[in-house]
């Protein structure tokens, strides 16, 4: 299928202001639709020179379809794209010290037919319980699941890893490792937890159980290890994000870090029912 051709029309009109030795030279512009008039918002408008080389100024056109780029004395051209309208080069707009150049530049719109494709998707995302099941298998760590949960104090966070083997719980809320460096990394459904919502910064308060979740009966499993050498290959990089090699790193290796901000620690994986 071809897309329709159509052949951009522009309308320049061009004022050059009086110079101004103080003043900045700037090109303003306005897009607009052909035939309607219409302002045309969020085109890009790329800075070339007189040659057609790209430079490293681009705007968007706002609301109005107007926009404003500044620039050194010289000779320039623009190039604006917006999706479903032909793509516009304008001629060379020269610019003496103060100059100022507006614009106003007409495009049209294309239309686009689109062939039918088949398409086949194959689902290659694990659910949480499978991937719980898999590395519980590896024979390292300790797996919480709702039963066991359920059991325990869902005031917080904290109270569920009160009484974990190997995991420690300060008067303050804070969860740590009693292994390894005895530091530890937090994910909620894979997804790495490196702040806490409306806490102050460098807090080391771990966050309540509602701001990880919605409620602790949404909590279906949580795996924690303990240290460095029983995360899983995969979890890894979450373990040791401050490395270029995690991910190859052996747990003996690991383990010969010296600085804190470059040593692997131990990782809590939080399942809710929505990834499970």
């Amino acid at each position: 299928m071809h897309p329709s051709r159509f052949i951009p029309v522009l309308l320049a009109l061009a004022t050059l202001a009086t110079a101004r030795p103080a003043a900045a030279q700037m090109i303003h512009g306005r897009l607009v639709q052909d035939g309607t008039l219409l302002p045309i918002a969020g085109a890009s408008v790329q800075l070339l020179d007189a040659r057609g080389d790209e430079l490293d100024r681009v705007v968007l056109t706002n609301a109005a379809g107007t926009f404003a780029i500044r620039v050194e004395p010289g000779r320039y051209t623009l190039r604006v794209r917006r999706i479903g309208f032909a793509p516009l080069t304008t001629p060379v707009i020269s610019l003496e010290p103060g100059e100022v150049f507006e614009g106003t530049y007409r495009v049209t719109p294309v239309t686009i037919r689109l062939a039918t494709e088949r398409i086949t998707a194959k689902r290659d995302l694990e659910l949480g319980r499978d991937g719980v099941t898999r590395r519980k298998a590896l024979g390292k760590g300790i797996f919480l699941y709702r039963p066991e949960l359920a059991e325990k104090d869902q005031r917080d966070f904290a109270s569920l890893m009160t009484g974990v083997a190997g995991i420690r719980v300060d008067a303050a809320g804070k969860v740590t490792s009693r292994e390894g460096w005895r530091c530890l990394y937090f994910m909620v459904n894979r997804v790495p937890v490196s702040s806490v919502p409306g806490g102050t910064p460098g807090s080391t308060q771990w966050p309540t159980l509602e701001d990880l979740v919605p409620t602790g009966h949404d909590i279906m499993a949580i795996e924690i290890y303990r240290e460095f050498q029983e995360v899983p290959p995969e979890f890894r990089i979450d373990a040791w994000p401050g490395s270029s090699v995690e991910q190859r790193a052996t747990p003996s290796r690991a383990m010969g870090s010296r600085r804190a901000e470059d040593r692997p620690c131990g990782l809590v994986s939080v399942w809710t029912r929505a990834a499970w």
